[in-house]
């Protein structure tokens, strides 16, 4: 894109502010012209219309006026140039300037600009150089040209935020505001930029309606308008313009300097141009700093592996889906930024917003019952919603491709077999998905005494987790199913915001997606823990848990001992204050599969995860130095002489923030979070793939309910996320297997050994009580009557461990667990009233169909909230309700 400007200083400029700015002149009304160099007679055209306008106007100059005169050309694309001048500063001597054209006052520098990077920095010399409180930016271009690229880069800069600050383009929101707290923190006492997409007004009256003027051109904000033709004669009230026309270009003129020569390397500037969570950063331009925090163990088997690369996706999304070095640090610097805060892990904008106007109707068939945003387990959602007799039109936002990672995912077939029963998968399906099964699954903690022979130490059981299944297959099979319904899919499609509009005809949400509109009736969040819409839910808050995972899938192992899995393993005690757990499982079953079986398959390859449960203090280690340690501890853990025994085909590495406020009530209507956007999966587990098959025929039951008798309110979609005692009870168990950060010179610290002796004796205790108490546990699933056969028996057994559990858990956290143990009883007690009352709730005519719905919703919460839930009873209330 080609930004071409002049501007012309129509107003008072004081000396103090000239000689502030190094010999750059202070100006009150700017103009910015852009256009495109592809197209020589329009920019001529343009620039001559620009330059007539100036010199009919009329000056109206003081003694101490200037003129400022900018060009710049700027382009995303790798074929693009970039064009900047200098100011030129009148002085009381000046007087015959008033003679010149404006042509004759440019002083112009070429430059040319290869990436957005580049973009973005010359929005940030701009924000830095130039703005003022008080300025209004106009930015016009045509659709794509880059306006909200500029934008983004140059609010960031304004408000002196970088990466914190999440901008996108207000295209559905029409306005967004960032405000900073801190004015000394600030470009020029810049406190507030409000950013406007007017695209979607019609006109003059529409924008009056909607937008506060008096606050937009105050003197303590600046304002960024994209489409601002749609002002109108409003425009004229802002004093303090600056008009910036951007347009794309392929033309290049060799004789023009190169960006960088000019303004040296922007790796700074293209991160603020670009959004932080993007997978577009350019891996040339990696910060050397950044590069110090891989070892140089972590450099070498990276760099093996992309050698060894020929094929395969590196790029799908969602936690686990990369695997590059750059994505290690990338995620790294997130799980940084979230140790460093205080309270807020970052500045949260306003992407859900409500309104109340009458707004452009969209076309047919850009309307939906439901549109599910996250694609990854979104889709398993959507298939099941998109369903003929559901009657439901469901549409799939997913920002990347619409593919599954290369990684295996562990359930059990019974679980995937969910799927089967909601029509998304055939059995011929669900043996494609499936890589292999695996059995026995071992339980085993580290005895530093060497009292106990490790057999002796495992807890062996089967069936929990034992079945590798196929991201990819899995995914392409659902969208398969889902697209011949008649779902829609919109991949590679990022959402940038979602309104809400309360008006009584217009009743809708309307999701931001960039060129098109989207209308739905419902939004459902499946964007996981880091969707925008979570955090604004959330306001931000810091996580209350972290569990933070780093491993690697790797070949080479003797193919006749690789046929069990270990769930949960330890092989070290407490060092530097945490506890690291292990979790391995064969992999690649399908390579040597025989045709319709998928038992007694064997493999070389495993899949070996090292984790440990954290809180986010800014004291805890990288991502990069925890993977560090398991470089040192996997030959140890795996039986292996040393790292070179196996070859390794990828690292694996993630974080997983829980919440104690969970499962997350929707905060808005027509918006349900669900799966990890929710915070429904158990703070133990670091996998959703589980959490969404558990909870997908009652989730996907009430929003077809809710949908029927257009119950989309945030009170109604409240009730589908409500209360589960289970999950709050599971607080504990993380917090006991976790070490608190200055515990070590703690007076009152546990034992070293402490956790080890914990999962020792609790799950020896389990495992003496028979399988309907352990298998729960291990699938993450809390229940009543097995929780307390298992805490009567620990404490009769081990009394003189309970103060050791005191003090390592805290007298606060433990009453609190108290209050959920009781409602956990509670809920246990009223789950058999649970299936005649949702029968009684369908057929009643005593009640409207809203009470109906809560209550059946209550009743829901009640099995699930105890635990009591399964897959069969689910699919027969399906079944009776359909």
């Amino acid at each position: 894109m080609i930004i071409n400007g002049i501007a012309r200083a129509n107003k008072m400029c004081c000396r103090r502010c000239f000689s502030r700015r190094g010999g750059f002149a202070t100006t009150t009304t700017k103009a910015v012209v852009v256009s495109s160099s592809s197209f020589l007679s329009e920019r001529q055209n343009t620039e001559q219309r620009y330059l007539r306008m100036m010199q009919n106007r009329g000056r109206r100059r003081t003694p101490r006026d200037g003129y400022c005169y900018y060009y710049y050309y700027l382009n995303k694309d790798s074929n693009s140039r970039a064009l900047f001048t200098t100011t030129k500063a009148a002085t009381d001597d000046d007087e015959s300037n008033d003679n010149k054209s404006a042509s004759s006052l440019m002083k112009k520098m070429s430059f040319r600009t290869k990436k957005p990077s580049q973009t973005g920095q010359i929005a940030k010399i701009l924000a830095e150089t130039v703005i003022r409180g008080g300025d209004v930016i106009c930015l016009h271009g045509t659709v794509g040209a880059g306006k909200s690229l500029f934008a983004r880069a140059f609010i960031r800069s304004a408000l002196n935020e970088g990466l914190s600050l999440s901008v996108t383009s207000p295209t559905y929101l029409i306005q967004n505001t960032y405000e900073k707290d801190d004015e000394s923190d600030t470009m020029k006492g810049v406190q507030k930029v409000h950013h406007f997409d007017l695209y979607r007004l019609p006109d003059e009256k529409s924008v009056m309606q909607l937008i506060d003027l008096e606050d937009t051109f105050s003197n303590t904000s600046v304002s960024v308008f994209e489409w601002p033709d749609r002002l109108g004669s409003l425009i004229e009230k802002a004093e303090n313009r600056v008009d910036v026309f951007i347009s794309a270009s392929a033309e290049i003129n060799s004789s023009e300097d190169d960006f960088e020569n000019k303004f040296g390397a922007v790796h700074e500037a293209h991160l603020l141009a670009l959004d932080y969570e993007s997978e577009e950063i350019d891996n040339d331009d990696d910060d050397d700093d950044e590069e110090e925090i891989l070892s140089e163990t972590t450099k070498r088997i990276a760099a093996r592996i992309a050698s060894r690369r020929t094929t395969g996706n590196e790029k799908a999304f969602g936690a686990g889906g990369q695997t590059t070095v750059d994505s290690l640090k990338r995620v790294d610097g997130i799980w940084k930024r979230i140790k460093s805060s205080e309270g807020k892990t970052r500045r949260v904008r306003e992407f859900v917003k409500t309104i109340r106007t009458t707004v452009e109707e969209v076309e047919e068939g850009k309307k939906f019952d439901v549109v599910v945003c996250g694609g990854t387990l979104g889709i398993l959602l959507a298939a099941t919603l998109q369903q003929k007799e559901n009657n439901l039109k469901v549409g799939v936002i997913e920002r990347g491709k619409l593919q599954g990672r290369e990684q295996e995912w562990n359930v059990t077939r019974k679980e995937l077999s969910v799927l089967c029963a909601l029509n998304v998968l055939t059995e011929e399906d669900l043996d494609e998905v499936i890589c292999g099964e695996f059995n026995p699954i071992k339980c085993g903690f580290y005895d530093s005494t060497g009292k106990r022979r490790q057999e002796e130490n495992e807890i062996v059981t089967e069936n929990v987790l034992n079945c590798g299944v196929s991201p990819t297959r899995l995914i392409e099979k659902c969208r398969e199913n889902f697209e011949l319904n008649g779902g829609v899919v919109f991949e590679e499609t990022s959402l940038n915001g979602v309104t809400i509009n309360e008006e009584e005809k217009h009743e809708c949400a309307r999701l931001d997606i960039g060129s098109e509109t989207i209308e739905a009736r419902l939004v459902v969040d499946a964007m996981g823990f880091g969707s925008p819409i979570t955090l604004q839910a959330r306001n931000g808050e810091k996580p209350d848990g972290v569990c933070v995972v780093v491993g690697t899938c790797a070949e080479g192992f003797d193919e006749a001992k690789n046929v069990s899995a270990d769930l949960i393993y330890t092989c070290t005690d407490i060092s530097e204050e945490r506890q690291y757990f292990w979790e391995a499982f064969p992999a690649e079953l399908d390579k040597k599969k025989k045709k319709n079986s998928h038992k007694n398959n064997t493999s070389n390859v495993r899949t070996t995860y090292m984790f440990s449960y954290l809180d986010a203090k800014p004291e805890r280690p990288s991502i990069a130095r925890i993977l560090d340690d398991y470089w040192n501890l996997m030959p140890k853990y795996q039986n292996l002489n040393s790292l070179d025994d196996v070859e390794f085909k990828r690292i694996l590495f993630g974080y997983f923030p829980t919440y104690r406020n969970s499962p997350l009530k929707a905060q808005f209507d027509r918006v349900l979070q669900i799966g990890d956007a929710s915070g429904m999966q158990s703070p133990l587990s670091f996998g959703g793939l589980a959490c969404m098959l558990r909870h997908l025929p009652r989730i996907s039951l009430a929003l077809t309910e809710a949908l029927e008798a257009d119950i989309v309110d945030k009170k109604a979609l409240g009730t589908i996320n409500a209360y589960q005692p289970a999950l709050s009870a599971a607080w504990l168990f993380q917090r006991c297997m976790s070490v608190q950060v200055g515990s070590s010179s703690s007076p009152f610290s546990s034992s070293k050994t402490f956790i080890n002796d914990l999962m020792r004796i609790n799950f020896g205790v389990m495992q003496n009580l028979g399988d309907d108490v352990l298998k729960p546990f291990l699938q993450d699933v809390i229940r009543f009557k097995p929780l307390s056969r298992t805490l009567l028996s620990m404490t009769k057994n081990n009394i003189a461990f309970v103060p050791s559990i005191l003090l390592q858990a805290g007298v606060e956290p433990i009453a609190d667990w108290f209050r959920h143990f009781v409602a956990l009883g509670v809920y246990d007690f009223l789950e058999p009233v649970v299936e005649p009352g949702m029968t009684w709730a369908k057929n009643t005519n005593a009640l409207s169909p809203r009470s109906k719905f809560f209550l059946r919703r209550y009743l829901e919460a009640i099995e699930y909230g105890a635990g009591n839930d399964s897959v069969d009873k689910e699919i027969q209330r399906r079944s009776r309700s359909s």
